[in-house]
């Protein structure tokens, strides 16, 4: 098996709620995932951890339709926060949450954080510090 990088329509076919996006728009995020999935990935988790980052940034940027994509693009999840009593509404602002954007967001990004995590994670810690990063890992926020 050879590192194969997924295509538009392989996506589509995978992930029928992007099926309405444009194919040089799939392919400019599957280019950008790529960029953080590389050949010293397995090959078994190559293209599936490119197809979960594109996904997830496309469901985070409002692209693709259905419920895992409509979650957390800002059309169904606009607040953070709702109460009842006097109604408190707490709108999402996506400059300053990092929790919008985070990989815990959808759950396109969760598949990728356990691919990222199997695969990149690096030496395990058990220290007290908890400020110590652990391998690739570090370079995500919020995993």
């Amino acid at each position: 098996m050879a590192f194969v990088k997924p295509t538009p329509a392989k996506i589509k076919t995978d992930f029928p709620e992007f099926a309405t996006v444009a194919d040089a728009q799939i392919q400019f995020y599957i280019d950008f995932a790529a960029r953080f999935v590389d050949e010293s990935w397995p090959e078994d988790d190559y293209t599936n951890a490119i197809e979960y980052l594109a996904c997830h940034v496309m469901s985070t940027m409002g692209l693709g339709q259905g419920a895992a994509s409509l979650a957390n693009n800002g059309k169904l999840a606009l607040f953070k926060t709702i109460r009842s009593g006097d109604l408190t509404l707490t709108q999402y602002d996506r400059v300053k949450d990092d929790n919008f954007w985070s990989l815990k967001s959808s759950p396109y990004g969760r598949m990728f954080r356990m691919l990222l995590l199997v695969n990149k994670s690096g030496p395990r810690v058990a220290a007290a510090c908890p400020a110590i990063p652990s391998g690739y890992a570090k370079d995500w926020p919020n995993v």
